[in-house]
């Protein structure tokens, strides 16, 4: 029996499972926080392999045939049981390391998917997207923009409250509201809890000595989160044109259901009270 573990990833629990015992210890140390003890959804059983040169741009490549797969390439290799829910990687040593553990995080993502894909309730949807999500008072509050906005500033200054993520945040849309809950991966700068709320605003970030909030439109809305989802891709297809439509969907159907301001904010807590 290999040494494993279980974390939970949206409503699915993940078990993960080696015999490198070193990757598995850090692999438990970037998951601690989401570790489920409930029966897995699916089981990951990961061989290391040695290390990989990652060079600027490959590491978003991906091919597969049937049902196996190659990320990277190179990076992590494999095969997908659709039936049984078994997954069998090969994965370069490089990415257990700080600098690279988001290639596996992203291709955790793709699995996330590929069980969600298949097993929607009827009206029920659910996506990634890079922002700061934070809980006050019962209330969840989405903070989105590209790279330097200031999420993880925004998460800093709100540590006083629940940081579900200050990277990336999963939405849930369904018939009872839109919730979010933060993914199993480390944050890049604050300490995250594990919980899950009813998204109530959504904010665009933007860095001003002026703290304000102005309305935006749900048209504005759509074209500025649209780069800042992630493409809900499954394991074994490249179908980008339907991924993107669904994400144009989720994104129209958000955008309709919560209301969307841009924040122009400053490295206080100032804005906290224009929100309140």
């Amino acid at each position: 029996m290999l040494p494993s573990f279980d974390i939970k990833f949206g409503r699915f629990t993940f078990s993960l499972s080696s015999g490198d015992n070193k990757a598995i210890k850090y692999l438990k140390e970037h998951y601690s926080i989401c570790q489920s003890y409930s029966s897995p959804d699916l089981s990951i059983t990961i061989e290391v392999i040695p290390p990989s040169i990652i060079s600027v741009g490959n590491h978003y490549q991906y091919t597969f045939i049937n049902n196996q797969f190659n990320f990277g390439p190179g990076l992590i290799t494999g095969t997908w049981d659709a039936k049984k829910k078994t997954c069998f990687l090969s994965v370069a040593e490089s990415l257990f390391t700080p600098g690279n553990i988001w290639l596996f995080d992203r291709f955790l993502c793709r699995i996330f998917y590929t069980l969600s894909s298949g097993e929607r309730a009827e009206g029920e949807e659910d996506l990634i997207i890079h922002g700061t999500g934070i809980i006050k008072d019962g209330k969840g509050y989405i903070f989105f923009g590209p790279p330097e906005s200031g999420k993880s500033t925004v998460a800093q200054l709100s540590h006083r409250f629940q940081v579900l993520h200050d990277d990336m945040i999963l939405l849930v849309l369904n018939k009872d509201g839109v919730f979010m809950e933060g993914v199993p991966f480390n944050p890049k700068v604050v300490a995250r809890t594990n919980g899950r709320g009813e998204l109530s605003k959504i904010f665009s970030l933007h860095k001003s000595e002026q703290v304000r909030i102005e309305k935006g439109s749900p048209e504005e809305f759509i074209r500025k989160v649209l780069p800042e989802m992630f493409l809900p891709q499954p394991l074994l297809s490249e179908d980008r044109k339907g991924a993107f439509q669904y994400m144009l969907n989720f994104a129209t159907k958000l955008g309709e259901r919560i209301p969307y301001y841009r924040l122009f904010f400053k490295k206080d807590e100032s804005f906290w009270r224009l929100i309140e």
